[in-house]
């Protein structure tokens, strides 16, 4: 127990550093965009299982409603173990013009679709998850690969594990390294609370940090972030 705590700790300080590091020398942008997120679930067996997420993103402030960004993607998990799980996804990514509703002209299309390894543990009410990403980019006019990984952490206040009422804390850093260019191409740090309704539903706000690098230059540009998570297993469950 004590060596993947040592382990776990470790991370989370390399994580927090690069984190720093990087603020410590982007140029930020001071309007709050807004990006929210409709995830959609299920286990298909005991084996397989879904994840669908479908995002809606405004980079201006005050929820003007000119969105100029959405992106929509499913991965279909397989469970390894009881705590491992690999995955095949695909996603459809668009940007258009910031200042309208999807206001012309379209700025970036993008399919990618990757492989993924996902692993989750727990040490008393702390709950930690895993993802390492291998993904593939298809531009109009290139081809790329990217590697991510995202780890987080979801810490329940009210009861000692995450289920129906459970108030909790929930933080997440995700590194993008790139095939060619800087080490770090992008971090996305998440903090905020969640709620989990019943059963199907749970909720999650907060901040995300977007530190993006690109030909030299650093630059930070904030979120308020909204996630609805629905569970369909229970509905997939009751088909005849």
């Amino acid at each position: 127990m004590i060596l993947p705590l040592r382990l776990l700790a470790n991370l989370l300080l390399t994580v927090c550093f690069i984190t720093i590091y990087t603020i410590s020398d982007a140029q930020p942008d001071h309007s709050l965009g807004d990006w929210n997120i409709l995830v959609l679930k299920g286990n298909i067996s005991p084996k397989w299982s879904f994840l669908c997420e479908d995002h809606i993103r405004n980079n201006n402030s005050n929820y003007n409603f000119k969105y100029d960004y959405f992106e929509s993607k499913l991965g279909i998990y397989y469970a390894l173990t009881r705590k491992l799980s690999a995955s095949l996804g695909a996603g459809y990514y668009d940007k258009y013009t910031t200042g309208g509703f999807f206001q012309s002209p379209e700025l970036q299309k993008e399919v990618r679709t990757w492989l993924e390894l996902y692993f989750i543990n727990s040490y008393s009410r702390l709950y930690f998850d895993h993802r390492l990403r291998i993904e593939q980019r298809y531009l109009p006019e290139t081809y790329k690969n990217r590697i991510k990984y995202r780890l987080g952490l979801a810490m329940p206040f009210n009861n000692l594990q995450i289920r129906k009422g459970s108030l909790y804390l929930a933080l997440s850093d995700e590194l993008f390294i790139p095939q060619y260019g800087p080490l770090i191409e992008r971090n996305y740090f998440f903090a905020g609370a969640g709620y989990v309704l019943n059963a199907n539903m749970a909720f999650q706000v907060g901040c995300l940090k977007d530190l993006y690098y690109q030909f030299g230059s650093q630059t930070i540009k904030n979120y308020l972030q909204l996630i609805i998570i629905y569970d369909l297993t229970n509905l997939l469950r009751k088909r005849p």
